[in-house]
């Protein structure tokens, strides 16, 4: 019921207008009566709700598959969120963006409906390239090289975006290879506390072998978890004057980078 919630206040909160799971407004159906009933506050649990819905605990079956019907369509909703209003960032409607995008185009390539998806794809890419979104860069990459290699045989084109894939894909591995030591270090520290010397060992191995991408690998991603991952060397240490000058020296090169917000980096 938690995720329910989570969802519909997202839903409400960003007040739109044409809301999927509405439907019909002179046809009051019980999902309808479930989202209100959510976003009004009167269910705060399965127990109210299946109480109010169908008179019953919430293990009758009808409630199970209104949970599940709700639950399908506030994702659907998610679509129509405005991420052209005042209070997002650039870098947050250009992520919405090229996750849209990317689902469009698969769903556009899979149905064989190519002329649109391509126009997609490359107006999605320049602005995932612009703003450091790898992922999606990835995946539009390996899309529009293979079309324009083995559909349409534009060596230019499918040189072009094979390149781009190829120095992404480096980036990416990096990120990963940085988000991956900075979670390691940081389980530890969510479940204790106290950092064995074994890890302060880690730490240090860690922080060496990030420091060896930085001539090449500057991405917001990169920056964030590396200086994270140097941050935890020195304060497994008590080396709090270090640790304060590394997190300056952090900041100071993620102040070149983009305005990411803190809900896109985790």
């Amino acid at each position: 019921m938690e995720d329910l919630i989570n969802l519909a206040e997202l839903i409400s909160r960003q007040k739109i207008k044409k809301i999927e799971i509405i439907g019909n407004a002179n046809n009051k159906s019980k999902l309808t009566e479930f989202y209100e009933g959510i976003i009004s506050g009167e269910f705060r649990n399965e127990k109210d709700a299946a109480s109010a819905l169908y008179n019953s605990e919430p293990a009758n079956p009808n409630f199970k598959k209104l949970k599940f019907r709700l639950q399908d369509r506030l994702i659907n909703t998610l679509l129509f969120i405005d991420v052209n209003k005042p209070h997002f960032k650039d870098t947050q409607r250009a992520y919405y963006f090229g996750q849209r995008a990317l689902s469009a185009v698969n769903i556009l390539f899979g149905m064989n409906v190519k002329g649109p998806g391509v126009r997609i794809a490359e107006r999605a890419i320049k602005k995932a390239i612009q703003f450091e979104h790898t992922e999606i860069v990835l995946s539009l990459g390996m899309r529009l090289s293979r079309h324009y290699g083995t559909i349409i045989g534009d060596l230019k084109k499918y040189r072009y975006y094979r390149d781009i894939t190829r120095s992404f894909s480096k980036i990416y591995e990096a990120e990963i290879l940085a988000n991956d030591y900075y979670n390691e270090l940081a389980i530890n520290n969510v479940k204790s506390g106290v950092f064995e010397e074994e890890l302060k060992e880690k730490a240090i191995e860690y922080s060496n072998h990030l420091k060896t991408f930085l001539p090449e690998i500057n991405s917001f991603q990169f920056l964030l978890f590396s200086y994270t991952v140097f941050w935890f060397r020195f304060i497994m240490k008590n080396d709090f004057e270090n640790a304060l000058e590394i997190c300056r020296e952090g900041i100071e090169q993620l102040k070149k980078k983009l305005d990411v917000p803190e809900n896109l980096l985790y």
